[in-house]
């Protein structure tokens, strides 16, 4: 389970990395969507 979290985490920062290169991000909402819905399904 750790390297699976830790694969999220690396996700996580990519995808931070690419909308702070990006000045317009084509879909940051659909990224906070999608890890909220996978932090729920993993909290259950």
């Amino acid at each position: 389970m750790r390297k699976f979290f830790l694969a999220l985490f690396v996700i996580a920062l990519i995808i931070v990395a690419i909308e702070t290169f990006r000045p317009q991000p084509p879909f940051p909402k659909v990224d906070t969507s999608y890890f909220a819905a996978v932090a729920a399904s993993l909290l259950r």
